[in-house]
């Protein structure tokens, strides 16, 4: 051990003195020592050690301290202030450190010294003061008493008044909560749900009104009551949706039986239809294997589809199907009657005709789920490179080449229906609405389920923002929100990026009314100009009774020049924003994470594939959304949830497919820390009064019973559920526990 180790680790006790002549190397070298060389000798008087310390760094929920500074002083007050505290945390910290010797301690109070704010930013000729901590060395941390004394007292240079916001962070904010839906004020003014405002015929709006190009925009702010925007409709679940307590029962819901049946029915037509003298013929049991076999390999990843069957072999996935016939159900995989789909160029021909059933089914399916206030439009990707009419590529998407969809999902990110994009032929002008454009038009559609007069809202971006859709969506009782590209907005008045001399945080708001429906367009210089329009919300927050000044919300971001965080007004058009329009990225996010990377040159195929991660994923968020109140019950992870409805679809048989087979595959047991760890099987599996056989073993297999309340040992197991379970004349556990 070199000397200037051994003089860092001989000290039992440490002294401010000590401490302030240590440098950096001596410092590592202490803290990488081991703990147990060191003995704590300080008695506990009831206070935590580090109770006054600054635990900014550690806690996540950590808010910055605000503190408007008098600009009618000279600041030294608050230089006096800052360097009391500053001195009474090193004292603090020093006199822990006299009582202890632990390394750990050390550590702690060490971060508790770097953390605390440095005075020398405090300089001559500074108007704010830079409290982001320095991490260098610990000397230079380590003031003395005398240099602090002699900072904050600075004489014979005059300072400027400070006049700034201070505002202390030791490291970025943490992401902003989501805003609340507004309540309703009882104490506020009462609005009829009819009163929309709305003066027209719908069919009169379209892109060349010319109510809408001679619109005339003035200088103010929207500024609606609470009670004006606060939702009035109903998106509790009913019965049918409440009761479904397990994981495969919420995918079953959207992946009814009638779909597998239908899959089943096609696929055997097409293998007949290329090949007349085929003997293939898939039945329901095994196409929800191969489905519950997809949905495992969305969790079990693999480089190939073959390895699953292979050396280093997934055990659920061969157990429930051989290779052979895997690939051979992939082969003749369909969705429709092929022999009925039209040519190019024949009346009623549909690029869509393979997968339409499944698209149909699903979309009607997830929209049966009540509608949450808020909702948003965004695209999302089904990557792939493969060749197809339905690739596009999307230079700022994470995956870049894919078939695009356009789906309407809540802040949670459930989806609660989609389309597929074919072209451009693609833009369909549903029956008594006027052509508003080929993307104003998806909104249409897809906002054709929304319930109309109860105030929901909908987000979208400049992809399809349009002053004709802010004002159709309003004459239905729907408000809605996007980021708008100026040169679609008629006699706009907002400065272009080359006249706009905006500073960071400053925001134009103009005003202006067409078919009765006010309107808001908002410009808010951040890093760059940001641009909205809105029907509902303007820079200020909503209005209600009793209210005392609003105050405009902060938003803080990253200065470059001064290397530090700032805070800076922000627009509540842009919280609102902000806050609802990442529902389709959250499911994106959660598709993204576990999803089916089996290759296919189909797109049906690869669409079908997609078409499952988005009901596992909407599943799973409906399950969620069923136990959000329910404290008994136990949370489900994503994976974990997708490992349970791939037991159930790969084991479960409906009663009316038992058809007498051999042993089956047992239950997969997996193992938890060196130890053997059985799972109760799924209610589906264990209620399903099929196939449960009991087997003898021997008497290295005797086990603890499964049965709740049973403690005894047995050598009998039931063969699909894998569990010792008492098969005795006087004990019959067996039964009990296949009983509901």
């Amino acid at each position: 051990m070199s000397t200037r180790r051994s003089r860092v680790t001989g000290r039992n006790r440490w002294t401010f003195a000590e401490i302030h002549a240590l440098t950096d190397e001596e410092i590592d070298d202490l803290m990488a020592g081991d703990p147990e060389e060191f003995e704590s000798d300080f008695e506990d008087d009831g206070k935590g050690i580090f109770e006054d310390s600054d635990d900014s760094v550690d806690d996540p929920d950590y808010q910055p301290e605000i503190e408007e500074l008098d600009s009618e002083n000279n600041g030294s007050t608050l230089v006096e202030e800052i360097s009391a505290e500053y001195e009474a945390q090193i004292s603090r910290c020093v006199s822990n450190l006299g009582r202890c010797s632990s390394s750990e301690y050390l550590s702690q109070s060490i971060n508790i010294i770097l953390n605390t704010s440095n005075l020398s930013d405090v300089n001559n000729g500074s108007n704010a003061v830079n409290t982001t901590p320095t991490h260098t060395s610990l000397s230079e941390e380590l003031p003395s008493t005398s240099s602090v004394q002699q900072s904050a007292s600075t004489t014979g240079i005059e300072r400027e008044r400070i006049t700034a916001t201070v505002v202390r962070l030791s490291k970025k904010p943490v992401k902003r909560p989501r805003s609340p839906l507004p309540q309703y004020d009882a104490e506020g003014p009462q609005f009829q749900t009819n009163a929309i405002g709305f003066v027209g015929s719908a069919m009169e709006i379209d892109t060349q009104s010319i109510e809408l190009k001679n619109i005339l925009w003035r200088k103010g702010n929207m500024q609606k009551h609470v009670n004006e925007i606060a939702f009035l409709g109903d998106f509790s679940l009913p019965d049918e949706i409440a009761c479904l307590d397990t994981p495969y029962k919420c995918f079953a819901f959207f992946f009814t039986d009638e779909i597998f049946d239908s899959i089943v029915h096609y696929t055997n037509l097409n293998a007949k239809r290329q090949n007349i003298g085929s003997s293939f013929c898939v039945t329901t049991s095994e196409m929800r294997k191969f489905v519950g076999i997809l949905i495992y390999m969305s969790v079990i990843r693999m480089p190939s589809a073959e390895r699953y069957w292979g050396r280093h072999a997934v055990t659920p996935v061969k157990q429930t199907m051989s290779s052979k016939r895997f690939y051979e159900i992939r082969r003749y995989l369909c969705f429709n009657d092929l022999s009925n789909m039209k040519k190019v160029g024949e009346p009623g021909y549909d690029t869509q005709f393979n997968i339409r059933p499944i698209i149909g089914h699903l979309n009607q399916r997830f929209a049966m789920v009540p509608k949450k206030p808020r909702l948003c439009v965004d695209e999302q990707m089904c990557a792939t490179k493969m060749h197809s009419r339905f690739r596009q590529y999307l230079p700022k998407k994470p995956h870049k080449w894919g078939m695009k969809l356009f789906v309407p999902c809540d802040s949670d990110g459930y989806a609660y229906r989609f389309e597929l994009y074919s072209g451009a032929g693609d833009n369909i002008i549903p029956n008594g609405y006027p052509n508003l454009g080929a993307t104003s038009n998806v909104v249409v559609r897809l906002a054709a389920t929304v319930p109309a007069m109860v105030n929901h809202i909908i987000y979208f971006d400049n992809f399809y923002t349009s002053l004709p859709l802010l004002v159709l969506l309003k004459s239905k009782g729907i408000y809605s929100l996007g980021t708008i590209k100026r040169e679609r907005i008629p006699n706009c008045k907002l400065p272009s990026d080359k006249e706009s001399k905006m500073k960071r945080g400053e925001v134009i708001e103009y005003v202006g009314s067409a078919y009765g429906v006010d309107m808001t367009t908002i410009q808010w210089k951040d890093t760059k100009n940001v641009c909205l329009a809105s029907t509902y919300v303007g820079n200020l927050p909503f209005s209600k009774a009793n209210d005392g000044q609003m105050q405009l919300a902060k938003a803080i971001r990253y200065d470059r020049k001064d290397k530090n965080y700032l805070e800076v007004d922000c627009p509540h058009i842009i919280n609102e924003y902000n806050a609802h329009m990442g529902g389709v990225d959250t499911m994106d996010g959660l598709l993204g994470r576990y999803r089916i990377r089996l290759k296919t040159c189909s797109y049906s195929h690869r669409l079908f594939y997609h078409f499952i991660d988005m009901t596992v994923v909407n599943s799973y968020l409906l399950y969620r959304r069923i136990h959000k109140d329910d404290t008994d019950h136990e949370h489900v992870e994503l994976p974990d949830f997708r490992f349970l409805v791939g037991d159930v679809l790969t084991t479960f048989q409906p009663p009316q497919e038992r058809n007498p087979v051999g042993r089956p595959p047992k239950d997969v047991v997996r193992s938890c820390a060196g130890r053997t760890k059985t799972y109760l099987p799924p209610p589906e599996i264990r209620f399903d009064q099929y196939d449960h056989w009991p087997n003898v073993k021997d008497v290295k297999g005797k086990r603890k019973c499964k049965l709740p309340g049973c403690k005894y040992k047995t050598q009998v197991t039931c063969m699909k559920c894998n569990l010792n379970l008492c098969l005795l004349k006087d004990r019959n556990c067996f039964v009990q526990f296949h009983k509901k």
